[in-house]
């Protein structure tokens, strides 16, 4: 019996969301070899706006993303701000229930535009306090289209906006500030902010500006105004005011008209509607051999479907798109993002880093213009297809192409071997899947075109690009995959769940379906030769409710470790004790050897739900 007691490890709760500095304390005793395992640690749903609170903001020089005529944009306060040399925008589009339809939602839009009465027409406009990190956007299908390399700033400069007055916009700590710079003598009774497209304008009793718009409040906090004089900061009494003109503006107290000035308001956004279109995550998390942070997952707030740029390579988009961010692992500064997808529906499901930092994602497209390169598959076959796209360490794109057929077809699994063949493993509706050799030729997976009818498949490509094998694997239920592996060798390991009474089997631990209808279903776990047709083993995992898996990782030795949760009272157990609790979910941590025989199997057998979301596998074998 294995000692368990001996083993440390430690698995994310269904429920949590970890922080960036809780991600760093994780990593940070790993050994720096990194593998086809690192991808597979996926941190579900968490915000990558809360990975990165606290960072400063990054203002991104418009190459063409944001249209022909914004200089800067940058995502703050809830909105999309772009910086025009005559007026600051700051849009917002947000799923908000209908307000007499309790479940059904409708996207609602919102410009805020800021002007300056009475300001110079063409103030010079610069980014100020360059970043290191740079900016992708992989935006259609045309290369020309295409921006790489885009610099970002920690500032936006106004130069000369009025006499005497300058204008920056920062973000230090995340939250997006205004700042005026008097210079002695110059009257600050010229700066007269005049909000667009807003409902109302007040000012609070704390002095905030409230600015009401149709989807919540924009608030510029009250001013804070200063002196340096001598070397010391002299704080200014300071209020806003508003005039009969609706346009807004300051009343300072006394000051010293021999010094220079400061005035710093603090925009924030509060929102009264319930949003759900908002989305920021990340679906896989790996560290590279720099132990820099990488996050893949979606945005559908950038460019929004509803809230397109004029000009911008967004028109007429809808969903989201991938998302990519490098994050600097000991200071949390982004290196690089990367904006990834076509017109429609766009995410990175999955992710693999290899030992020169190369990038292997996969995941779902509906875009018919989704970005391409040296592809195997050049057009898109069906409602959805998955995809396989490889980027450098830099955030630049080496290969992209399509992979389904007539139906739906999702990429939720990718893995590198030794030789720098990829894999991705997947679940597909599609008769017409593009088979090449493998182990099992046609669907199995029941009716076609009824509701999430799938098998799984399993894809290998060699390191030039071309399709090695693409089989089709499961039985006449439904199967989903949770994850992937793959041996210095080409084996690969895959974990999903079935609803299959006579899904493929060999060699099995488990060889009779435990029960369970799809989502309710066993947790499968199957073993690929290097050349994709033949199995090593494949076994149920599983009792008569509902068993599910969440992660999948390589052992030192060939074993395999899943993660993931049960409501099963007679889930198989192996080397631990089993408490179950009727109703709710317990969550399970596996170990497999490499004949496919379970080392131990245990549940959390806590009481409420529970379910483990992520294994990651240090040296000796220890699970975190």
């Amino acid at each position: 019996m294995t000692d368990l007691g001996s083993k440390a490890f430690w698995v994310c709760s269904f429920a949590s969301i970890i922080t960036l500095a809780a991600l760093a304390i994780l990593f940070s005793g790993q050994e720096k070899t990194i593998d086809s395992r690192a991808g597979n640690s996926k941190v579900l749903m968490a915000s990558l706006t809360e990975r990165l609170a606290g960072q400063r903001l990054r203002f991104v020089a418009n190459e063409g993303q944001a249209g022909a005529d914004a200089l800067f944009h940058v995502q703050a306060a809830g909105h999309t701000v772009l910086f025009y040399r005559d007026q600051i925008v700051l849009r917002r589009t947000a799923g908000v229930a209908k307000s007499n339809e309790s479940d059904s939602i409708e996207a609602k839009s919102n410009e805020v535009v800021l002007q300056f009465k009475g300001a110079h027409a063409t103030p010079v406009v610069e980014g100020m306090n360059r970043l290191s990190g740079v900016a992708h956007f992989y935006k259609g299908r045309y290369p020309e289209n295409w921006q790489t390399n885009v610099p970002t700033f920690g500032a936006v400069y106004y130069k000369n906006l009025y006499p005497g007055i300058d204008m920056a916009y920062l973000g230090e700590g995340g939250a997006l500030e205004s700042e005026f710079y008097v210079t002695p003598g110059a009257d600050y009774r010229q700066i007269r902010l005049n909000y667009k497209n807003v409902q109302s304008r007040t000012i609070r009793d704390d002095g905030a500006l409230v600015l009401g718009t149709d989807l919540g409040e924009l608030v510029e906090k009250a001013p804070i105004v200063y002196q340096e004089i001598d070397g010391d900061r002299i704080e200014i009494d300071a209020r806003y005011v508003l005039f009969e003109d609706e346009t807004v503006g300051f009343v300072l107290g006394k000051y010293d008209h021999n010094y220079a000035l400061t005035i710093d308001p603090e925009l924030i956004f509060l929102t009264s509607f319930g949003s759900v279109g908002e989305v920021i995550f990340a679906t896989s998390v790996a560290l590279d051999n720099d132990g820099n942070l990488i996050l893949a997952g979606a945005a559908d707030r950038f460019f929004a479907a509803n809230d397109v740029i004029p000009g911008s390579n967004h028109v007429g988009g809808s969903g989201s798109d991938g998302l990519l961010m490098k994050l600097d692992g000991t200071t949390g500064a982004v290196i690089f993002s990367t904006l990834f997808g076509g017109s429609e529906l766009d995410f990175f499901n999955d992710m693999a880093i290899d030992a020169a930092g190369t990038l292997y994602l996969t995941g779902l497209t509906a875009s018919d213009d989704f970005p391409l390169m040296n592809p195997a598959q050049n057009t898109r076959s069906g409602q959805d297809d998955a995809f396989l796209t490889i980027l450098n360490s830099a955030g630049q794109l080496m290969q992209s192409t399509y992979i389904g057929g007539s139906l739906r077809d999702w990429g939720e699994g990718v893995a590198i071997d030794g030789a720098g063949n990829v894999f991705i493993a997947g679940r597909t509706e599609s008769t017409d899947f593009p088979v090449v050799g493998g182990f099992q030729g046609q669907f199995n997976g029941g009716a076609a075109g009824s509701a999430f009818q799938t098998d799984y498949f399993v894809a290998r490509y060699n390191a030039d690009g071309t399709v090695e094998y693409a089989t089709y694997f499961g039985g006449s239920g439904n199967e989903r995959i949770c994850g992937i592996t793959a041996s210095a060798t080409g084996e690969v390991t895959i974990a999903g769940i079935t609803s299959s009474t006579d899904f493929p089997l060999m060699n099995a631990f488990q060889n009779a379906y435990g029960g369970g209808a799809f989502f309710e279903g066993d947790v499968t776990v199957s073993r690929l030769n290097s050349n994709g047709d033949g199995l090593i083993y494949s076994t149920y995992f599983g009792g008569a409710a509902a068993d599910f898996c969440t992660d999948i990782a390589a052992g030192t030795g060939g074993e395999t470790f899943l993660s993931g949760g049960t409501t099963s009272l007679d889930f198989p157990v192996v080397g631990g004790v089993s408490v179950p609790e009727a109703g709710v979910s317990d969550g399970i941590l596996l170990m497999l050897d490499n004949t496919g025989q379970p080392v131990y199997a245990v549940r959390s057998n806590t009481p409420g739900f529970d379910s483990f979301s992520a294994v990651v596998v240090k040296g000796g074998n220890s699970v975190l």
